[in-house]
């Protein structure tokens, strides 16, 4: 092998090199049968409007020919004829295109007892493509078990008549039953049990079987950084059940060290460290620090799974947090201890936590909002979750509500906090729209809240003309945050240029000092931003900008989903 590489490069070193040009090419343009030869003109070229003239060794030509063919022959075009002509002087090789007449679809009968009509890509009188063909098989066996029909009969046909230049395309699908899960069967741990597994998928013996419900099952598996490789097997089936075997290779790297150092206008630099074991006797242990002009910050979370209480399940994590940060018009020094129990169903989780807060607000402008303040508060939050995707949706829609409060026996206030937001998603072809509302309110009996209880907005999950928390009440001559907010967004995002995404947004908040006012002049922030896809959500960049004031404006940088 050694020998047959040092004599085939400098043959490919020295060959001639050819342009590739196109002649009697009809139904196709130069610009997709280069693609489909494995050309394509970089995003710059197109840009700057350069020529795009590739060029291929000679020894390379014969076997270009032959990818056309094939191409044009999946296309439909079954008596395709191409011939090559070499322009030696100008080192040109022209392709000669001879489409000639396409198969074309004549007809295609469907025997279904499960609906197939819109999955299925060829059409009646259109050029048959194998391509298409192929596409709608894989499309209808996904359908199928999308909705649970994992021992269905499809037996899908395709014949072709060259001397007529006809197809016709006989779909046959028998869904059967729908199936259940049987059994699941856990391979491969060593220190993590089979109960903490089992509490994290979304699968259960007697259980209807969706595919859904599989894919959502590897990612929460993988969400909880004991495992560096998970194989879900649902091949095996007796009648209409299921036997899931799930395979687990647990992590070997268990210790994770990370620091950073950045900057931003308004904090100037910031330096962050965190250290995470990821298995500590089937615990996570997790301590971060982080260090700026206007924050210093020590957090630690311990994380335990699966913990039975009251015969459920759930999963505890413990943790505490000290720092110090300074805010537009006030300083505040916090310590925090708290315990939170989560429990996640497939579309619906909750939590409920417990938490003692030491909070001293200093250097303010508001006197009733300052001082030192002890209060321990029970929260709940829940999230019912209806979209197609946690990372990517389009469509479909969330409900979340975070609820909170004290008595003046136990805290510094009696109080109740509530906030409510929901969000719709909805798709047109490649382009989607998403509407969230927002609702919250405050309302204080005895005593008052530490100015960092209140509400405030801005950032890239509220008004994005402003950055992190600076927007403040309206209706207020200090700094201060609300006790009533009020909040909307309306965004689209379309495709710009291949994986690409481009955005425009609008959010208006209403962010009053005092509780249930919800009728002040909204702040508008419009702007625009990009998105690009990556395997943890979206990589985004927002602008906005206020509509009453240009200079007001603020960049956000994320990724994931945002809302």
């Amino acid at each position: 092998m050694r020998i047959f590489i040092i004599l085939i490069v400098p043959i490919f070193m020295f060959a001639s090199q050819f342009g590739i040009l196109f002649e009697g090419n009809k139904t196709f343009d130069k610009k997709i049968l280069y693609k489909e030869l494995g050309f394509e003109q970089s995003f710059w070229d197109k840009v700057l409007y350069r020529k795009f003239e590739p060029k291929v060794n000679e020894k390379l030509l014969d076997t270009l020919k032959k990818e056309l063919e094939f191409f044009y022959k999946q296309e439909g075009f079954w008596h395709i004829e191409i011939k090559l002509k070499k322009d030696m002087k100008n080192k040109k090789a022209i392709f000669v295109i001879y489409e000639n007449a396409p198969i074309i679809v004549k007809k295609i009968e469907i025997t279904s007892d499960f609906k197939i009509n819109n999955l299925i890509g060829p059409k009646e009188k259109e050029r048959f493509s194998t391509k298409k063909f192929i596409k709608s098989k894989e499309s209808i066996k996904k359908a199928l078990l999308k909705n649970g029909f994992c021992s269905y009969y499809f037996n899908p046909k395709a014949y072709i008549y060259t001397k007529t230049n006809e197809a016709f395309l006989v779909y046959y699908v028998e869904k059967n039953s729908k199936c259940k899960i049987k059994d699941v069967n856990i391979f491969g741990l060593k220190s993590i049990s089979k109960d903490v597994v089992l509490s994290h998928i979304y699968i259960t013996p007697q259980d209807y079987f969706a595919l859904e419900k599989i894919e959502q099952s590897y990612k929460k598996l993988y969400s909880l950084e004991y495992f560096r490789n998970i194989i879900i097997d649902y091949s095996k089936k007796i009648d209409n059940q299921i036997l899931v075997d799930i395979h687990l290779k647990e992590r070997k790297k268990i210790h994770i060290y990370k620091a950073g150092l950045g900057y931003e206008s308004l904090n100037g630099f910031h330096i962050n460290f965190s250290y995470k074991n990821l298995n500590f006797h089937q615990k996570q242990f997790e301590l971060q620090t982080n260090y700026s002009q206007n924050k210093k910050e020590i957090f630690v979370k311990l994380f335990t799974p699966t913990v039975e209480i009251f015969k459920k399940k759930f999963d505890l994590v413990n943790e505490a947090l000290y720092n110090m940060e300074k805010y537009d018009n006030f300083d505040e020094k916090k310590g925090k201890l708290g315990a939170t129990l989560l429990k996640e169903y497939y579309d619906l989780s909750y939590k409920f936590s417990l938490f003692w807060e030491n909070i001293d607000i200093y250097n303010s402008l508001i006197s009733e909002n300052s001082g030192r303040f002890d209060i321990i508060y029970p929260f709940f939050g829940m999230i019912y979750d209806k979209r197609d995707s946690k990372i990517y949706p389009k469509r479909g829609f969330y409900i979340k509500n975070d609820l909170e409060g004290s008595l003046k026996q136990i805290s510094s206030a009696t109080y109740i906090k509530n906030s409510a937001e929901i969000g719709f998603f909805k798709s047109w072809k490649y382009i989607t729209f998403f509407l969230r509302t927002k609702l919250g309110f405050i309302n204080t009996f005895q005593a008052d809240l530490p100015s960092s209880k209140l509400f405030f907005a801005g950032g890239i999950k509220s008004n994005r003309a402003y950055s992190y928390n600076r927007l403040t009440a309206t209706d207020s001559i200090y700094k201060s945050g609300g006790k009533s907010l009020f909040e909307t967004t309306i965004e689209t995002d379309f495709p710009l240029y291949k994986r690409l995404k481009a955005a425009f947004f609008w959010d208006r908040t209403v962010l009053s000092s005092k509780s249930f006012r919800y009728d002040l002049k909204p702040v508008n922030g419009v702007g625009f931003g990009f998105r690009y896809p990556t395997p943890m959500g979206n990589l985004k960049l927002d602008f906005g900008f206020d509509t009453n004031d240009f200079r007001q404006n603020a960049l956000h940088i994320s990724i994931g989903a945002t809302f």
